[in-house]
């Protein structure tokens, strides 16, 4: 019952944090969105407020554009995890394939909803049928 009130209001959270449009000057990243099939979102500079995560910014960006995008929040760490993009969902390609990011070309450690950009970052999603 607690996960599901955890849940509830993340979601909400999730909705109501990113109904606005991205600030306008400031800090930029470079986000991209690929699977095995190809681009699902070309390499693009998109702004960002300080403190935004890499979580944040690929909600945003995925919404303005118009491309689906289901995510669900991890209570015990509290995290989100991204399960799809475009349709594609985590499992479709095997038992270790799924959405994963990269920032500067490096997997970090952490979940994206807890990475904090930095200005000039270049973020890649990829969806991998193995684990980085």
């Amino acid at each position: 019952m607690r996960a599901l009130a955890y849940s509830i209001i993340f979601m909400l959270l999730l909705v109501g944090c990113s109904q606005g449009q991205a600030p306008e000057g400031g800090l930029t990243a470079t986000l991209s969105v690929t699977t095995h099939d190809g681009v699902i979102f070309p390499a693009t500079e998109v702004n960002f407020r300080e403190g935004e995560s890499v979580f944040d910014v690929l909600q945003r960006e995925m919404r303005t554009a118009g491309i689906h995008m289901s995510a669900r929040f991890v209570p015990i760490t509290n995290t989100a995890y991204v399960e799809a993009i475009a349709n594609v969902y985590e499992f479709e390609q095997g038992a270790l394939s799924g959405w994963t990011y990269l920032v500067n070309g490096d997997s970090p450690s952490i979940s994206a909803s807890s990475y904090s950009l930095t200005d000039g970052d270049a973020v890649e999603w990829v969806y991998t049928r193995e684990r980085l």
